[in-house]
């Protein structure tokens, strides 16, 4: 069964204990709203927005008093009460024109009421001033309310707002350094540049007194982008770090080839290894045999690995056949394995190649021997 939220816990809570007694200002919104007179306002033109909206701060006033805010709640049910005060006046408006218009059309047709009526008229006119002065005073009133609330409210968000920025700052600032400790202003610098220019652009803003969302959100990306820049720069920095050790680098080397190509096949030399791919070509040939294409893979990926070392491809043959002639397909063979590692990435500015013929053989048997070896070295 899952537990229940800690919001949830929160609100059963606050039911079961209850709200206390409703504050002065919502028992008095409530009285006028439920006067037997509301109907009539409700019903004035132009009345029903104040009164729709003096309901709604009523609905507010109510939240906040179930909420335990009493001091919200008398602010929303004072602002629902100048509303429907606003409502009331405007409607009293409305029916004194009414009774206006009722007295000017009686002084058009009751020559002998004439002057009592013209007398009602000024009286009607003093009173429909006086009612809109009333409205223009209230509404000035509610918005005064309005406008100060929303100061207040406005200058506590910019000081949390202010708050939240400074503490992802710094959360900015701790990735920024975890990013600088594998160096990925070199190592990744498209991505560390940009995070350091939206964190800097932050910082002026900050100086300048502004918080908003978006530094907020400049700040996130920040955080993210230094986060991707070490990500990006990790495997260089260890790669670099290894390769400040050139002994540990050949020794590497020298495990890594004997895993990919086998112990056998590995001779360690002073400056690097001895990379021996026996029985590679059908004798008197230059093309790689099919079977033995992915060795040249192998040692693609071991060579890209080890990019600070120096590549010598020696061709080699058996004692079959003329001697000139094994020459030249040996060092035919040296150059057709050359590119084959260069067509798989391989830059063939390290790249050497040489041809022994059958001058060298490494094997007693024949087919062997039809090989090629790779001295992979490094000096200081």
């Amino acid at each position: 069964m899952k537990s229940n939220p800690i919001w949830l816990v929160a609100v059963l809570f606050l039911v079961a204990c209850g709200p206390g007694e409703k504050t002065t200002e919502l028992k008095e919104l409530e009285r006028i709203l439920q006067d037997p007179n509301a109907s009539a306002v409700k019903e004035a033109p132009g009345a029903s927005k104040p009164y729709r909206e003096a309901r709604q701060f009523r609905r507010l006033a109510v939240e906040a008093w179930d909420e335990g805010n009493d001091d919200l709640s008398r602010e929303y049910a004072a602002l629902g009460t100048l509303r429907y005060r606003t409502a009331e006046a405007m409607a009293d408006q409305v029916a004194a024109k009414e009774r206006l218009d009722a007295a000017n059309a009686k002084v058009t047709t009751s020559n002998p009421e004439i002057e009592a009526l013209s007398r009602e008229r000024n009286k009607l006119a003093t009173e429909v001033a006086q009612l809109t002065q009333q409205v223009e005073t209230a509404r000035n009133q509610q918005n005064a309310r309005v406008q100060q609330q929303n100061l207040a409210n406005s200058s506590q968000k910019s000081t949390d707002k202010r708050s939240a920025i400074i503490a992802r700052v710094k959360d900015a600032e701790t990735a920024q350094k975890q990013a600088e400790a594998v160096n990925a202003a070199t190592h990744s610098p498209e991505k560390y540049n940009r995070a350091l220019n939206m964190l800097k652009s932050v910082r002026t803003l900050l100086d300048q007194g502004q918080a908003s969302d978006q530094m907020i959100q400049q700040l996130n990306e920040s955080v993210t982008m230094f986060a991707a820049a070490k990500v990006e720069a990790q495997p260089l920095f260890n790669t670099v770090q290894a390769k400040a050790n050139p002994d540990e680098r050949r020794a590497l080397l020298r495990n890594a080839a004997s895993a990919k190509l086998g112990a056998d096949f590995v001779v360690s030399e002073n400056l690097g290894a001895r990379l021996i791919l026996a029985e590679m070509f059908a004798t008197g040939s230059t093309t790689v045999l099919d079977g033995r294409k992915g060795t040249i893979a192998e040692v693609a990926t071991l060579l890209s690995n080890f990019d600070e070392f120096t590549v010598f491809i020696e061709g080699y043959t058996s004692k079959v056949g003329n001697a000139t002639d094994n020459l030249g397909i040996s060092q035919n063979r040296a150059r057709v394995v050359r590119d084959a590692l260069t067509a798989a990435g391989i830059n063939a500015n390290r790249i050497e190649t040489r041809g022994y013929g059958n001058d060298r053989p490494r094997y007693p048997d024949n087919a062997r021997n039809e090989r090629v070896e790779i001295v992979v070295t490094r000096g200081n």
